[in-house]
């Protein structure tokens, strides 16, 4: 008998749901739950618009993508042709559903190397909430938020299982489908499952993986090929932590890279289509840390460190199959037994209980918080037309304002020919240039400062550009103020 047939799975109805509930009513203690900012402020008020063409106009961003092809266009358009008003509960459904299809896939691949149902979930306990902040290169395989990130990787799970299992065909639809959703997140998938799948089955999953993205993968390059080189300094102003190693934290790699080793290492033995995997990996973060001095446009063009999120599970599923074969552990688990268990998952119950302190919700059912009240109170008192400029943090505005931002820090247009420009109006609002690298916590305190204490000639220019009202949090302050130009 393999060693696949004698694993053991819960059965019943609670033990086969009740543990997927379990962890995502945990995961949501933990990090919270996101509705109409953060990462979905790009994509939903530019569904807003493609369902109702009259909403943001002058607004950069959406001015920016509305003639070309995008990579937010697909879930835009499926959003856009859904009433607004069911949006809330919609959001929350595929929420779940998506973080379980994500649950599901990482356990076939836990199932497979551990036996023990409760190793299989503390697996993913450990994963998804005691190391969900430690990362390289800022991404995560779960997220508080219906986004395309989290999407493409509930899809791509899938592409990695079925390479693992040898079926090109399904492999090859859910790298289709990842790359789609996600084009970066979903073709690195598929880049990866070729380490699990034999050379023999190349062929078919290639094809017809590369047939039905590179067209849109092509379309998407070459928004971003021209003449200008800003792209690396602006990725560098806005997202340093996702492209530059010198921001990932020393905390970080000091945690992560012993596990990739020591994972990488141990998987040699275990099952060398991992180790496979982990070499392709860490020989791509290599090659990345190369190209990047020497040509950084095409180094953050491959934002490769996002594909150590799938070396970290891999990684912890081997030292954890490690673990599990040890006489010593086995000895302990015999002789604690139940005890051991629940010291094991209090302590990750006080680690989630502990990220909750920073966590935010914003359910259907919630009441508006600060942010959202603003917003909807800028929406009361202004046209369609008028035009805002808001700091840097405050992600929710535009969708519950319904409201053009002549400037969006987060929503940040991916092409050549916007970038130049968007730079410029980072300056002039916020005082910002293409040197600076910061957090958004301190780029959001700056962009603050800067629109409470505008003077005259910055105002004028201002009302010039077409800039109508002015909103910020005054130092000190838990609430905002907004100015009319």
């Amino acid at each position: 008998m393999s060693y696949i047939q004698r694993v053991k799975f819960p059965t019943g109805a609670t033990g086969k749901y009740l543990p997927y509930l379990a962890l995502y009513f945990m995961l949501l203690l933990a990090h919270g739950y996101q509705y109409g900012s953060g990462d979905q402020s790009d994509f939903m008020p530019y569904a807003l618009h493609l369902r109702n063409p009259d909403l943001y106009p002058g607004d950069f961003y959406i001015s920016c993508l509305k003639e070309h092809f995008n990579e937010r266009w697909l879930i835009a358009r499926i959003l856009s042709l859904i009433p607004p008003a069911g949006w809330p509960v919609l959001f929350m459904i595929i929420h779940f559903l998506a973080s379980v299809l994500l649950f599901n896939g990482l356990l076939k691949f836990s199932a497979h190397f551990l036996s023990r149902a409760w190793m299989q979930w503390l697996l993913l306990s450990v994963l998804l909430i005691v190391l969900y902040p430690v990362h390289l290169g800022g991404n995560e395989l779960y997220y508080n938020m219906v986004c395309p990130s989290l999407l493409s990787k509930a899809a791509g799970i899938w592409c990695l299982w079925f390479c693992f299992r040898q079926d090109d065909l399904k492999a090859a639809l859910c790298a289709v489908l990842a790359t789609w959703l996600h084009p970066v997140a979903g073709f690195q998938v598929f880049i990866l499952g070729t380490a699990f799948l034999p050379a023999v089955k190349w062929g078919r999953y290639c094809i017809i993986t590369l047939t039905a993205v590179a067209p849109y993968l092509f379309i998407l390059l070459k928004n971003l090929t021209g003449p200008s080189q800003i792209l690396p300094e602006v990725m560098a102003l806005r997202n340093a932590h996702h492209f530059y190693p010198a921001y990932f934290g020393l905390k970080n790699a000091i945690i992560l890279l012993p596990i990739f080793f020591a994972g990488t290492a141990l998987a040699y033995r275990k099952d060398r289509r991992i180790f496979r995997l982990g070499i392709w990996v860490l020989l791509g973060c290599g090659v990345y840390l190369c190209t990047l001095p020497a040509n950084p446009d095409l180094a953050i063009k491959s934002q490769w460190f996002k594909s150590t999120i799938w070396l970290e599970f891999f990684s912890l599923l081997m030292i954890g199959t490690w673990l599990s074969d040890l006489t010593l552990l086995r000895d302990v688990l015999k002789r604690l037994g139940s005890p051991f268990l629940m010291l094991v998952y209090l302590i990750v119950l006080v680690v989630a209980l502990y990220r909750a302190r920073l966590a935010n919700w914003y359910f259907p059912w919630s009441a508006p918080n600060e942010s959202i009240r603003t917003a909807l109170e800028a929406k009361s008192v202004s046209q369609p037309g008028d035009l805002f400029i808001v700091p840097a943090g405050f992600t929710s505005f535009k969708f519950f304002a319904e409201r053009p931002c002549w400037l969006d820090w987060k929503a940040i247009p991916h092409r050549s020919d916007c970038l130049e420009e968007w730079a410029g109006r980072v300056e002039k609002a916020y005082g910002l240039t293409t040197g600076y690298q910061g957090n958004l916590q301190e780029i959001d305190r700056i962009s603050n400062a800067r629109l409470a204490s505008l003077d005259q000639a910055s105002k004028e220019m201002l009302k010039a550009a077409g800039v109508k009202y002015v909103l910020f949090r005054p130092e000190g302050k838990t609430d905002y103020r907004m100015i009319k130009l």
